[in-house]
């Protein structure tokens, strides 16, 4: 039976579609923690009931995957288990699900899909890459390029050498699209357009990358396996049966987890079960996985931090309020790219300070108005119009301090991508920015930019 209707999302410019192909299940914990006695979900019920428990708590786990389109791509993420295979657990052999009937339903036709990336190899990711079609496995979105990580490639070949039951779906599932030409080799950290990138998340295989999406503004993550369930949020050191490299796949976790805690990025978890996605939250010693956004002050854009209410900090003295606020203002103007209004920020004595090596395009102090006129000025040229649009993640005032995490990116003029996250700290004196330092990832603007003279 067709769906007759999708969960989608959007993320500035860009819509995110699922397109679930078998109803969520309940998953024993023997299966991912063996071995584990205690339960690992009673501890976190409060916040994984009812969405991601069965009544009896159990792990629900779903099969799903997600069209992508950008406003000028149509793109397949991952392409769940397929119809008519024979595998290693019966219950996915010879599924006959109206998966094709649904992408249609959904108004993304196969042939209309210009991309399929894939998160990694493993036969539930990979499976609709093809359909049987008089006896033989072709390609079902024959216009598109099929992205596979060449670690992954390279893991799979070596499976297979070895007669591993992991790399048994690669005749009917893989081979078919290299043989049709179809297939791109890519590294984990491959851009496929300024809004969609693989973003590096090995351990459950060597070759894993989630799906970064980045549009306006705004960002998601489609997780792939780096997580099977929200309750590895909560115990991210554990290990997992599923995952290859268990020890690396833990610290991948943990990094993650840390990266996009407070709401950063919607996380759509390619197994996570309706609502799917939600947002990282720090609870206790780690984390939990909420399906509402944290309204505090981290992980929303800039023009929202402005008109936050801090009644809830009710030790924030007014000025730190008011430092903040001035602070948020300040990054609102300077993404706007109003060079001539961010000058009334700044005064005679104010000090701008890149906490870079002395190679690095503009290291050192600029003060006063040569800040715009031989620093700011510059930089923004080197970029489109409008861009580097900047984002406050998390913000934070004590006395005449105010310290802040932001992220920048765009477009530059020559058609490269820009993105890197920011450190600052902020001195203000009576309601004036006094001294600025900027802490970045100064090895990436040098590769981009190259090294001062």
């Amino acid at each position: 039976m067709t769906v007759k209707s999708f969960k989608r999302w959007k993320i500035g410019a860009v819509t995110i579609t699922r397109i679930v192909e078998t109803p969520s299940i309940a998953s024993p914990q023997s299966l991912m923690y063996p071995g584990e006695i205690e339960s690992v979900v009673q501890p976190h019920v409060e916040w994984l009931a009812p969405h991601f428990l069965t009544p009896d708590g159990e792990m629900l786990i779903a099969w799903q995957c997600f069209v992508v389109e950008t406003p000028s791509r149509r793109i397949m993420v991952d392409t769940c288990i397929g119809n008519d295979r024979k595998r290693h657990f019966d219950i996915f052999n010879d599924m006959h699900n109206a998966f094709i009937e649904d992408l249609i339903a959904a108004g993304y036709p196969p042939e209309t899909i210009d991309t399929v990336m894939c998160t990694h190899l493993h036969y539930d990711h990979v499976g609709w890459n093809t359909h049987l079609a008089g006896g033989k496995w072709i390609p079902t979105f024959p216009n598109a390029r099929y992205l596979f990580g060449r670690d992954e490639w390279e893991s799979i070949q070596t499976l297979a050498a070895e007669g591993d039951w992991h790399a048994e779906h690669l005749p009917d599932s893989l081979q078919p699209i290299v043989d049709a030409g179809l297939a791109d080799f890519v590294e984990t950290n491959h851009r496929l357009c300024d809004e969609v990138w693989f973003e590096p998340t090995s351990g459950h295989t060597p070759g894993h990358a989630s799906v970064h999406i980045f549009s306006e503004g705004e960002e998601a993550v489609i997780t792939g396996d780096l997580m099977h369930h929200p309750v590895q949020c909560a115990i991210p050191h554990k290990h997992s049966a599923f995952d290859h490299d268990k020890d690396q796949a833990c610290r991948t976790r943990v990094s993650f987890l840390s990266k996009y805690e407070g709401g950063r990025a919607l996380i759509v978890g390619s197994h996570f079960p309706g609502p799917t996605a939600g947002y990282v939250v720090r609870a206790e010693k780690n984390w939990r996985f909420d399906i509402d956004r944290p309204e505090p002050r981290t992980g929303i854009p800039v023009s929202k931090v402005q008109a936050q209410n801090h009644s809830e900090d009710s030790q924030m003295t007014t000025q730190e309020k008011q430092n903040e606020h001035l602070v948020v203002e300040f990054f609102e103007t300077l993404s706007s790219g109003n060079l001539e209004a961010l000058r009334s920020y700044i005064d005679d004595d104010t000090t701008w300070e890149p906490m870079v090596s002395e190679n690095v395009p503009g290291a050192g102090v600029h003060k006063g108005n040569a800040i715009v006129d031989e620093f700011i000025g510059p930089v923004r040229n080197l970029f489109v119009s409008g861009d580097p649009k900047v984002k406050i993640h998390s913000l934070v005032a004590a006395g005449e301090k105010v310290m802040c995490e932001t992220r920048a990116s765009g477009a530059l003029s020559d058609g490269r991508r820009y993105d890197n996250v920011y450190a600052w700290a902020f001195a203000i004196r009576n309601g004036r920015i006094k001294e600025i330092r900027e802490y970045m990832d100064s090895a990436y603007v040098a590769q981009l930019f190259g090294t001062a003279s």
